[in-house]
């Protein structure tokens, strides 16, 4: 992202902000389409064995903050203690693979949301958001 000049921070948070609210309108109509048709169809049409095989496929080649958002929006009690178990998901793999996850989409991308809301850079450097708080150079 390109550094921004003074003053023009608060046009690109609003300019966020409404692509935001852009991409919510068109995002949830759909999950709530795939979760009250699509999965009770897939449930229909394949064995939990065959929908075991396709979720790990998923799971295995999520980039970190996506999965790491899927557990932050179940909560990661959930997650751990409903959703690893339905899927036959051995407890420790929590350690080695999925608690990453929840920490990289909670540096990657819940911290600069946070920061834009408050209107503050994010606590650590990096990340989707970096470049909206980098200092302006003068030449």
């Amino acid at each position: 992202m390109e550094q921004l000049k003074d003053g023009d921070t608060s046009t690109k948070l609003k300019e966020i902000s409404i692509a935001f609210a852009s991409y919510h309108e068109v995002v949830l109509p759909h999950l709530k389409e795939e979760e009250e048709l699509g999965l009770i169809l897939a449930r229909a049409y394949f064995t939990p064995k065959e929908m075991g095989a396709m979720v790990s496929k998923i799971l295995e080649k999520a980039p970190d903050v996506e999965l790491g958002s899927f557990i932050h929006d179940i909560g990661p009690d959930n997650f751990r203690k409903v959703f690893m178990v339905q899927e036959g998901i051995p407890f420790f793999v929590w350690y080695i693979a999925f608690k990453k996850k929840h920490a990289a989409f909670l540096r990657d991308f819940v911290a600069h949301s946070e920061a834009i809301k408050n209107g503050e850079p994010p606590k650590k450097a990096g990340g989707l958001f970096a470049g909206l708080f980098a200092k302006s150079t003068k030449v």
